[in-house]
Protein backbone atom coordinates (compact mmCIF):
# COMPACT_ATOMS: atom_id res chain seq x y z
CA UNK A 1 0.00 0.00 0.00
CA UNK A 2 1.28 3.64 -1.03
CA UNK A 3 2.49 6.01 1.99
CA UNK A 4 -0.38 8.56 2.80
CA UNK A 5 0.36 11.79 2.01
CA UNK A 6 -1.33 15.55 2.09
CA UNK A 7 -3.65 16.23 -0.87
CA UNK A 8 -5.90 19.47 -1.62
CA UNK A 9 -9.62 18.47 -0.54
CA UNK A 10 -11.64 17.85 -3.92
CA UNK A 11 -12.55 20.84 -6.05
CA UNK A 12 -15.88 20.14 -7.51
CA UNK A 13 -15.81 23.21 -9.67
CA UNK A 14 -16.16 21.74 -13.37
CA UNK A 15 -13.75 23.34 -16.08
CA UNK A 16 -15.24 25.62 -18.78
CA UNK A 17 -15.47 22.85 -21.19
CA UNK A 18 -17.46 20.49 -19.24
CA UNK A 19 -20.84 19.70 -19.27
CA UNK A 20 -22.80 18.94 -16.25
CA UNK A 21 -25.02 15.48 -16.85
CA UNK A 22 -26.61 14.84 -13.73
CA UNK A 23 -26.24 14.94 -9.24
CA UNK A 24 -25.84 12.26 -7.47
CA UNK A 25 -26.51 11.25 -3.56
CA UNK A 26 -24.31 8.54 -2.78
CA UNK A 27 -24.06 7.22 0.66
CA UNK A 28 -23.94 3.49 2.32
CA UNK A 29 -27.10 2.23 3.57
CA UNK A 30 -28.33 -0.45 5.37
CA UNK A 31 -30.72 -1.23 2.64
CA UNK A 32 -31.27 0.72 -0.85
CA UNK A 33 -34.55 1.95 0.25
CA UNK A 34 -33.18 3.50 3.55
CA UNK A 35 -31.78 6.41 1.94
CA UNK A 36 -31.49 7.88 5.43
CA UNK A 37 -29.87 5.17 7.66
CA UNK A 38 -26.28 5.36 7.38
CA UNK A 39 -24.20 1.72 7.40
CA UNK A 40 -20.94 0.31 7.53
CA UNK A 41 -19.96 -0.98 4.60
CA UNK A 42 -16.22 -0.51 3.23
CA UNK A 43 -13.73 -2.81 4.84
CA UNK A 44 -10.30 -3.71 3.67
CA UNK A 45 -10.43 -7.04 3.77
CA UNK A 46 -13.18 -10.19 3.29
CA UNK A 47 -14.06 -10.36 7.11
CA UNK A 48 -15.98 -7.79 6.79
CA UNK A 49 -17.79 -7.27 10.48
CA UNK A 50 -14.72 -8.65 12.29
CA UNK A 51 -12.51 -6.61 9.45
CA UNK A 52 -10.65 -3.39 9.62
CA UNK A 53 -13.26 -0.90 8.41
CA UNK A 54 -11.75 1.80 6.07
CA UNK A 55 -11.13 4.93 7.57
CA UNK A 56 -11.50 8.07 5.73
CA UNK A 57 -8.75 8.91 3.12
CA UNK A 58 -9.15 5.72 1.28
CA UNK A 59 -9.96 5.94 -2.33
CA UNK A 60 -13.12 4.95 -3.82
CA UNK A 61 -14.68 5.49 -7.29
CA UNK A 62 -18.00 5.26 -9.15
CA UNK A 63 -17.75 3.89 -12.56
CA UNK A 64 -20.68 3.72 -15.19
CA UNK A 65 -20.43 -0.06 -17.24
CA UNK A 66 -22.00 1.31 -20.15
CA UNK A 67 -22.63 -1.72 -21.95
CA UNK A 68 -23.55 -3.74 -18.63
CA UNK A 69 -21.51 -6.44 -19.63
CA UNK A 70 -19.13 -6.72 -15.99
CA UNK A 71 -15.77 -4.79 -15.47
CA UNK A 72 -12.61 -6.63 -15.49
CA UNK A 73 -11.37 -7.71 -11.93
CA UNK A 74 -8.95 -10.89 -12.07
CA UNK A 75 -5.73 -11.06 -14.32
CA UNK A 76 -6.08 -7.37 -14.64
CA UNK A 77 -3.19 -4.92 -14.65
CA UNK A 78 -2.45 -0.95 -15.43
CA UNK A 79 -3.40 -1.54 -18.77
CA UNK A 80 -7.18 -2.91 -19.33
CA UNK A 81 -8.22 -2.43 -15.64
CA UNK A 82 -11.02 -0.75 -17.01
CA UNK A 83 -13.35 -2.28 -20.32
CA UNK A 84 -13.58 -0.02 -23.51
CA UNK A 85 -17.02 0.82 -22.40
CA UNK A 86 -16.31 1.55 -18.86
CA UNK A 87 -15.88 5.04 -17.64
CA UNK A 88 -15.09 7.12 -14.32
CA UNK A 89 -17.94 8.56 -13.23
CA UNK A 90 -16.56 10.25 -9.64
CA UNK A 91 -13.44 9.86 -7.47
CA UNK A 92 -13.73 11.09 -3.45
CA UNK A 93 -12.47 9.37 -0.54
CA UNK A 94 -14.06 7.38 1.55
CA UNK A 95 -16.03 9.49 4.72
CA UNK A 96 -17.16 11.94 1.42
CA UNK A 97 -18.80 14.63 3.84
CA UNK A 98 -19.93 12.41 6.64
CA UNK A 99 -19.65 14.00 10.22
CA UNK A 100 -18.68 12.19 12.85
CA UNK A 101 -17.14 8.52 13.19
CA UNK A 102 -17.06 7.78 9.91
CA UNK A 103 -14.81 4.21 9.22
CA UNK A 104 -16.49 1.97 6.91
CA UNK A 105 -19.12 4.82 5.82
CA UNK A 106 -19.38 7.08 3.08
CA UNK A 107 -21.74 10.11 2.40
CA UNK A 108 -21.66 12.76 -0.57
CA UNK A 109 -24.78 15.04 -1.20
CA UNK A 110 -25.19 16.21 -4.53
CA UNK A 111 -21.79 14.81 -6.62
CA UNK A 112 -21.56 15.97 -9.54
CA UNK A 113 -21.44 14.15 -12.48
CA UNK A 114 -19.72 15.67 -15.79
CA UNK A 115 -18.58 14.87 -19.00
CA UNK A 116 -14.71 15.19 -18.41
CA UNK A 117 -14.17 11.53 -18.34
CA UNK A 118 -16.95 9.78 -19.60
CA UNK A 119 -18.43 11.35 -23.32
CA UNK A 120 -15.50 9.92 -25.60
CA UNK A 121 -14.72 7.11 -27.76
CA UNK A 122 -18.20 6.76 -28.49
CA UNK A 123 -20.01 6.66 -24.94
CA UNK A 124 -23.02 8.82 -25.47
CA UNK A 125 -24.39 10.47 -22.42
CA UNK A 126 -27.58 8.42 -23.07
CA UNK A 127 -25.63 5.17 -22.74
CA UNK A 128 -24.32 6.56 -19.08
CA UNK A 129 -27.47 7.21 -17.73
CA UNK A 130 -28.62 3.43 -18.82
CA UNK A 131 -24.90 2.22 -17.18
CA UNK A 132 -24.82 -0.09 -14.37
CA UNK A 133 -23.12 1.57 -11.90
CA UNK A 134 -19.86 -0.36 -9.73
CA UNK A 135 -18.24 1.42 -6.46
CA UNK A 136 -14.08 0.48 -7.04
CA UNK A 137 -12.63 0.80 -3.08
CA UNK A 138 -9.08 0.71 -3.10
CA UNK A 139 -6.80 -0.04 -0.50
CA UNK A 140 -4.68 3.36 -1.21
CA UNK A 141 -4.80 6.58 0.46
CA UNK A 142 -2.70 8.54 -2.03
CA UNK A 143 -4.36 11.61 -4.27
CA UNK A 144 -7.53 10.83 -5.57
CA UNK A 145 -6.39 11.43 -9.05
CA UNK A 146 -3.72 8.33 -8.54
CA UNK A 147 -2.92 5.97 -11.11
CA UNK A 148 -3.17 2.48 -10.24
CA UNK A 149 0.15 0.89 -10.21
CA UNK A 150 0.80 -3.36 -9.67
CA UNK A 151 0.34 -4.39 -6.32
CA UNK A 152 -2.90 -1.68 -5.72
CA UNK A 153 -5.82 -3.83 -4.28
CA UNK A 154 -9.34 -3.33 -4.84
CA UNK A 155 -12.74 -4.78 -3.98
CA UNK A 156 -15.80 -3.96 -6.66
CA UNK A 157 -19.52 -3.55 -5.61
CA UNK A 158 -22.71 -3.47 -8.15
CA UNK A 159 -24.81 -0.55 -7.35
CA UNK A 160 -27.16 -1.54 -10.79
CA UNK A 161 -28.92 1.03 -12.82
CA UNK A 162 -30.72 3.95 -11.52
CA UNK A 163 -32.96 5.93 -12.81
CA UNK A 164 -31.85 9.97 -13.05
CA UNK A 165 -34.76 12.39 -12.05
CA UNK A 166 -35.95 14.82 -14.36
CA UNK A 167 -35.63 17.24 -10.66
CA UNK A 168 -33.08 16.30 -8.03
CA UNK A 169 -30.15 14.06 -7.46
CA UNK A 170 -29.75 10.44 -8.53
CA UNK A 171 -29.21 8.18 -5.58
CA UNK A 172 -26.52 5.40 -5.12
CA UNK A 173 -27.13 3.71 -1.65
CA UNK A 174 -24.15 1.20 -1.26
CA UNK A 175 -26.35 -1.30 0.40
CA UNK A 176 -23.51 -4.64 0.37
CA UNK A 177 -20.14 -4.63 1.89
CA UNK A 178 -16.79 -3.86 -0.07
CA UNK A 179 -13.45 -5.64 0.47
CA UNK A 180 -10.98 -3.09 -0.81
CA UNK A 181 -8.37 -5.88 -0.72
CA UNK A 182 -10.39 -8.70 -3.00
CA UNK A 183 -8.85 -7.93 -6.42
CA UNK A 184 -5.31 -6.93 -6.99
CA UNK A 185 -3.74 -5.61 -10.15
CA UNK A 186 -1.13 -7.40 -11.80
CA UNK A 187 2.02 -5.63 -13.76
CA UNK A 188 1.45 -5.38 -17.31
CA UNK A 189 3.18 -8.30 -18.92
CA UNK A 190 6.81 -7.86 -20.66
CA UNK A 191 6.55 -8.29 -24.55
CA UNK A 192 8.63 -11.65 -24.04
CA UNK A 193 5.86 -12.84 -21.65
CA UNK A 194 3.36 -12.10 -24.22
CA UNK A 195 5.23 -14.01 -26.63
CA UNK A 196 5.39 -17.05 -24.42
CA UNK A 197 1.86 -16.84 -23.72
CA UNK A 198 0.99 -16.86 -27.64
CA UNK A 199 3.98 -19.86 -27.57
CA UNK A 200 1.60 -21.84 -25.09
CA UNK A 201 -2.00 -20.69 -26.32
CA UNK A 202 -0.44 -22.32 -29.60
CA UNK A 203 0.97 -25.32 -28.12
CA UNK A 204 -2.49 -26.18 -26.58
CA UNK A 205 -4.66 -25.36 -29.64
CA UNK A 206 -2.08 -28.02 -31.17
CA UNK A 207 -3.16 -30.85 -28.55
CA UNK A 208 -6.34 -29.95 -29.02
CA UNK A 209 -6.39 -30.32 -32.40
CA UNK A 210 -4.79 -33.50 -32.32
CA UNK A 211 -6.52 -35.10 -30.08
CA UNK A 212 -9.53 -34.06 -32.12
CA UNK A 213 -8.37 -35.78 -34.82
CA UNK A 214 -7.21 -38.79 -32.97
CA UNK A 215 -11.04 -39.18 -32.26
CA UNK A 216 -12.53 -39.20 -35.61
CA UNK A 217 -9.78 -42.05 -36.62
Amino acid sequence: MKSLRFVAPIALALSAQAQLLFTADIRTVQTDSSSSAIATRLYLDSGFTQAASATAGYNIWFVADTARNGVPTLGVNPANLLGSDDRILFRDRVDGDQPGSTAGRFRRNGAQISSVDVLTGGVTESAVRASNIYVYLWNDTTAVSFTPEAGDQFGIYNLGTFTVPEIGNAFWGIDGNVNATQFTVAAVPEPQEYAAMAGGALIAFAVWRRRQQQQRA
